[in-house]
């Protein structure tokens, strides 16, 4: 099952509908051009090299970055991104229920973690 296009971001209070741009077999990359900035989307998927002994790992990468073009041409860039990594082949509600969880802790903590907290 494919992602919506388009889909959408909400930063603070501020939704953002982003347009899908590029897709392939292992991923997708999703833009939205504002006044001076750009929100790009990227999800992509792959298999890590089998080590002998271990099972195969899947890896699901999602990653949104901010560009603000300022108007003496520099740029200034935020990124958040998550890592998912599960062995091939599971059923996806456990790995998911995981990445829940995560994102849950996250979104309660986000403020503290960015002001250095532990």
């Amino acid at each position: 099952m494919a992602l919506a296009t388009p889909t959408t971001i909400t930063i603070g209070a501020t939704p953002y509908s982003l347009n899908k741009v590029n897709q392939d077999s292992f991923g997708s990359t999703f833009l939205y051009k504002g006044v001076g900035f750009e929100l790009v989307l990227k999800v992509r998927h792959s298999y890590e090299t089998k080590k002998p002994g271990l099972p195969q790992m899947e890896r699901h990468n999602i990653d949104l970055t901010q560009t603000n073009f300022a108007a003496d041409g520099t740029q200034t860039v935020m990124q958040s991104y998550m890592v998912m990594r599960n062995i091939r082949g599971v059923a996806a509600v456990g790995p998911s229920d995981f990445a829940k969880a995560l994102s849950a802790f996250v979104t309660t903590n986000a403020l503290a973690v960015v002001n250095w907290e532990n």
